[in-house]
């Protein structure tokens, strides 16, 4: 069985891998936090789902258990771009989600009550929302070099 660690060279490359890292800690960030809301499930579905499809497609590339092609190209350009959009507007669902709690009277009241202050703004789950974010952004980015190229 072959290596192609070409796959993995130049910007799309880089970003691949940027994507798997960021997804690992923003999975770990967002598991830790959710509030078991379906605004928040959302979030931590397609983190889960565009991690696991970015693992396998990357593996399944570098061991070269699938051989470049049109086909092929075409599936790993539209998955990312659609894979990219949905986690955009996840992470968007999310920071709705967050600021709901957030300024939310009763959760406020409790605070309160329990550290007899406001409750700051919760910094992993907006960092999970950044990061969730920034990883969107960049599966946008390989899908969008994907099809120039």
């Amino acid at each position: 069985m072959a290596v192609n660690t070409g796959f993995l060279k130049g910007p799309i490359g880089i970003l691949r891998i940027l994507t798997i890292v960021i997804g690992v800690v923003t999975l770990g960030l967002v598991a830790d936090q959710y509030a078991k809301q379906a605004k928040e499930e959302f979030l931590l579905s397609m983190i889960i789902i565009l991690f696991i499809l970015s693992l396998v497609w990357t593996v399944a590339f570098v061991m070269e258990l699938i051989q470049a092609s049109e086909n092929t190209k075409k599936i790993d350009t539209w998955g990312h771009l659609i894979g990219g959009l949905l986690l955009l507007i996840a992470a968007i669902v999310w920071f709705v989600s967050v600021m709901e709690y957030h300024n939310n009277k009763v959760a406020q009241d409790l605070c309160r009550l329990i550290t007899g202050q406001n409750c700051p703004l919760p910094v992993q789950r907006i960092i999970a929302g950044i990061l969730s974010l920034i990883n969107g952004l960049f599966y946008l980015v390989i899908g969008g070099l994907l099809f120039k190229a």
